[in-house]
Formats: structure tokens, sequence, C-alpha cells
């Protein structure tokens, strides 16, 4: 029974690919976990045959020393894939702002049929 609940979790997991992540620190990686595990399951309630999450965090530092964060977000269904790109200086905002846009996309296009 232990080993069903812990294959389930590890395929839940698996269904979320961060690239990137190592490269911010440890207080914008868990924000950026929990935020995406929130996202994650508004989607999966939207549209039920998600396959994939590709999450790209890109950092761009510029002279003044603030970080810019830009976040890539493919969410991979078998009959569509939807795709946002955001930019902002602070990483939550930036991946609320991705998330937000993400779900908009996905009603739109489930609304137009």
């Amino acid at each position: 029974m232990e080993e069903e609940i812990r294959g389930e979790e590890i395929r839940e997991k698996e269904i979320i690919q961060f690239i990137g992540l190592n490269e911010l620190d440890e207080l914008a990686q868990s924000k950026v976990n929990e935020l995406c595990t929130s996202y994650h399951d508004k989607i999966k309630r939207l549209i039920h045959n998600v396959t994939s999450f590709k999450i790209h965090i890109k950092q761009h530092s510029n002279d003044g020393g603030r970080i810019n964060y830009s976040v890539n977000i493919k969410a991979i269904a078998p009959t569509k894939i939807f795709e946002v790109e955001k930019d902002e200086w602070d990483i939550a905002l930036v991946m609320h702002k991705s998330f937000k846009a993400l779900y908009n996309e996905i009603e739109h296009h489930l609304n137009s049929k």
C-alpha cells in the first residue's frame, strides 16, 4: 500500500520539470515550489489531461545589482501546448503573473471551442 502511494507521489512530482531552479537561492526556490504546487492543482482542474509542465526560470543581472527574473511556462496537453513568458523584478510576482496568464490562455482556448 505504501509503495503505491509513493509511486503516485513520484509520478505527480515528475509532471513538473524545472530548468534553472538550482540557480536560485533557497528562499526563492521554496517560493517557486509553493506557487507551482498551488497553480498546478488549479490548472489540472481546468484541463484534466495535462501531461507535463516545463518551467524555465532565468536570472538577468544588470549593473545596478538588481536581479530580473524571466519565466517561461509550458503546459503540455495531448491536444495543445500552452505557453507563456513573463519577466519581473520579484520571483513571486513573476510566478503569479505567469501562472495567471497561463490559466487565462487555457480558459480562453476552452471557451472559444
